[in-house]
């Protein structure tokens, strides 16, 4: 992965459809409750995280590089290492990289690339490693490596004088070998690059996922408001004038809600599927 000092990269669409995933599911655990419930703790977590992740993209784009790296640093260091977390802190780390490397580009400092480096040379000691993100943290130390600082020398020891001694007589030379015929070895075949885009078959499924529950989701909130009528015509209220009338308008709002939540996540999920199918093809080739 490559970024320019321009561009914010994206995150990989499978964070994207987990979260679109997640946004679809939240009305259906509000309408279950009688009442507001309070967020979870984990959730305000996420949320802080999700903030600094934007808060970084918005310096970025302001052309405030040390800003930006701060903020994805403490999302990174926010997230707890799990198998499932690791996708995400590698990307934030390929941020924090591309971060670093655009202000060291406009002051020439390399004392904030040498903390970088101590961030993605513990990540890449982390044990178990998913192939993928082992990859991604390898090109972005691949990225790093020109600009490590240089280790500081061993100070050379001063030579202590010894007296040198009497000459002897030199012996004749010897007659000269035949110079050895170095034969080079055939170099060896580079490995093949590792397949760009992710593996079809995470983009297929992730898609569909998305794509059906952003279905599910608009097919819902289209019941909202018959509902809402039926429940007041079989109180014998007016479907026309308060209470009855705001009831109805309440739920009608809400059922826009879930079409408008169904529709993008059915978009992201189509697109992802595209994606899938497209990348299967090349492969195929």
């Amino acid at each position: 992965m490559r970024h320019s000092t321009t561009n914010v990269p994206s995150v990989p669409i499978r964070v994207v459809a987990l979260t679109v995933a997640a946004c679809v599911a939240s009305p259906a655990s509000a309408a279950t409750g009688a009442g507001r419930t309070e967020p979870a703790a984990g959730d305000v977590r996420a949320d802080s995280v999700a903030a600094l992740h934007r808060e970084g993209e918005v310096m970025y784009a302001a052309q405030d590089y040390a800003g930006a790296r701060n903020a994805w640093v403490d999302a990174y260091e926010r997230i707890e290492s799990t198998p499932e977390t690791w996708p995400y802190r590698a990307t934030l780390l390929s941020l924090v990289v591309t971060a670093a490397l655009a202000e060291f580009a406009g002051n020439g400092r390399n004392d904030r690339i040498a903390e970088v480096v101590s961030l993605v040379e513990a990540a890449r000691a982390t044990p178990d490693l998913d192939p993928e993100v082992a990859g991604l943290l390898d090109q972005e130390w691949a990225r790093l490596e020109p600009h490590i600082p240089p280790e500081e020398p061993d100070p050379v020891p001063v030579p202590v004088p010894v007296p040198e001694p009497d000459p002897e007589p030199e012996p004749e030379p010897e007659p000269p070998l035949p110079a050895p015929v170095l034969v080079e070895p055939p170099p060896e075949p580079e490995p093949a690059p590792p397949p760009r885009g992710g593996p079809p078959a995470a983009w297929i499924g992730g898609g569909a996922v998305v794509m059906a529950g952003g279905i599910a989701a608009i097919i819902v909130g289209t019941q909202f408001e018959p509902r809402a009528i039926d429940l007041v015509t079989g109180t014998n209220d007016s479907t026309s004038m308060p209470p009855g009338s705001t009831f109805i308008e309440r739920e009608r709002d809400k059922g826009r809600g879930w079409i408008i939540g169904g529709s993008v996540a059915t978009a992201l999920g189509t697109a992802a599927l595209v994606t899938g199918i497209v990348l299967l093809v090349r492969r195929r080739r």
